[in-house]
């Protein structure tokens, strides 16, 4: 999750690259357009553009569910009827890489529960908590290299205390547990670590601090508001 133009699609490619030269598997992408053309490798691609071969993100997914398909890559998650279909296919066990418009592992979960109806909400947060793998959240922060920008991402691995949270649908305890030992890393500590190894400025530091203690803030009053 993040922003747009700050590398979503690269991280992804670089997963399903990945994939392709250690697995034997068959691996479909969804793109909407198809901006990359994978080497096999070890692996098998399809690569279907939306508009073209399938009507939308939601239909690619609901026709690979009828194939033997290992790994799906969803370009983005915009609709519900997406992101509904994406929790279905890993449910049914496929390895499922997609991209989310989200400021971080809190905003990321909120958005895809809150995208459901009240009647869909305890079949979504159980789908949601049994098959999440990673949340990473990624920003591209102006480097001290002239020119260059580095890369500031929190990384979240679901805990089972995560995962218990996620059940319950009570986002505002998430931060309790973001950063415990097994969860992964926080923005903030990677901030951190840019700023002390001189990879960021220190009004780099100052203002990326504000504006995550805003948006915490701010995801925890709309989190409580939607309880």
């Amino acid at each position: 999750s993040g922003a747009t133009g700050h590398g979503k699609t690269v991280t992804a490619v670089a997963l399903l690259d990945h994939i392709a030269r250690t697995r034997e598997s068959t691996i479909l992408t969804l793109e909407d357009p198809i901006e990359f053309i994978f080497e096999n490798h070890r692996s098998l691609f399809i690569q279907r553009e939306v508009g073209m071969h399938v009507q939308s993100f939601a239909e690619g997914v609901r026709s690979a569910l009828r194939e033997n398909i290992d790994v799906i890559f969803v370009g983005e998650m915009r609709e519900p009827e997406t992101i509904d279909q994406v929790l279905k296919a890993s449910e049914m066990g496929h390895l499922v890489i997609s991209t989310i418009h989200a400021d971080d592992t809190i905003s990321t979960l909120g958005r895809v529960m809150g995208s459901m109806p009240a009647k869909d909400q305890a079949r979504i947060r159980y789908t949601l908590s049994a098959g999440l793998g990673a949340v990473i959240y990624q920003k591209l922060l102006p480097s001290t290299t002239r020119g260059k920008r580095k890369l500031c991402a929190e990384v979240t691995f679901p805990t089972g205390a995560i995962r218990t949270v996620i059940r319950s649908g009570d986002l505002t305890k998430l931060g309790t547990y973001l950063g415990m030992p097994g969860s992964g890393a926080t923005f903030h500590d990677h901030l951190k670590d840019l700023a002390n190894a001189g990879h960021i400025t220190t009004q780099i530091w100052e203002k990326e601090s504000t504006e995550l203690q805003m948006r915490s803030g701010s995801v925890r009053r709309n989190t409580e508001e939607n309880l």
